[in-house]
């Protein structure tokens, strides 16, 4: 589904990427790792044209969408739920998503308004509350239902788990296992545990390089590995 070859990219004169090569196939959930800094958020971007790639190449779906517009590249399928989650502040729970729903004809709307709000009961229950007056956790299951409005084909999560409550990290975790049913998904996170439950491949950065490809199960096996490139001693 997903094919990025050789991707170099730059903030400014700061080469952040250098060489990034993964691909994700369709139904897996995959997992990027890495300690901060190591590249995992500027990945996420450059496939989705927020900070698009100086060398290589991205395909998604057999074409190829390096340099295309964000929006662009969103309306095909690749749908991004960013770090930061970004949600529209003063708007309400139900109106950040319906002004993100997407409205094109090439595919089937999996997921409306009121079918998020009948599997969300936590978001059903503040759908008229202003999104800057929501909890951490709350706006957490907001960013992935308003990207899940937008239909995606490929689910990118940035850090889903990052800064929450364990029983939201549950929550999310169970989210990504039923979107796994129908929906791929690739997603960051330094919580190893999280990722060995909920993936079943990874990629872990350093420095911008890819240093492994490989399962879950095999690295989960390999403490030398985690310590190596993944510790925070």
């Amino acid at each position: 589904m997903l094919d990025a070859s050789e991707l170099h990219t730059f903030y400014g004169e700061s080469h952040a990427l250098h060489g990034v090569s993964l691909s994700v196939r369709e139904g897996e959930t995959v997992c990027l790792l890495g300690r901060n800094g190591a590249g995992k958020t500027t990945t996420l971007s450059s496939l989705v044209g927020i900070v698009p790639p100086r060398r290589g190449s991205v395909h998604f779906r057999g074409h190829d969408i390096t340099g295309l517009p964000a929006h662009e590249i969103t309306r095909r399928g690749l749908c991004l739920v960013p770090e930061d989650r970004r949600i529209f502040p003063d708007l309400t729970v139900a109106e950040n998503l319906e002004v993100s729903r997407y409205r094109g004809r090439e595919r089937a709307e999996s997921w409306t308004v009121e079918g998020i709000f009948d599997s969300f009961s936590m978001l059903a229950e503040i759908r008229d509350q202003p999104g800057k007056t929501l909890s951490g956790g709350q706006q957490q299951i907001l960013a992935i239902a308003r990207a899940l409005v937008g239909q995606p084909v490929l689910l990118l999560l940035d850090e889903p788990s990052e800064g929450l409550a364990p029983v939201i990290v549950h929550q999310i975790g169970a989210l990504i296992d039923e979107l796994a049913g129908h929906t791929t998904v690739l997603f960051t996170d330094q919580n190893l545990p999280f990722a060995f439950q909920h993936a079943s491949r990874c990629y872990i950065l350093e420095k911008g390089h890819v240093v492994y490809a490989g399962t879950t199960a095999e690295l989960q096996a390999n403490p030398e590995l985690q310590d190596r490139y993944l510790s925070v001693a």
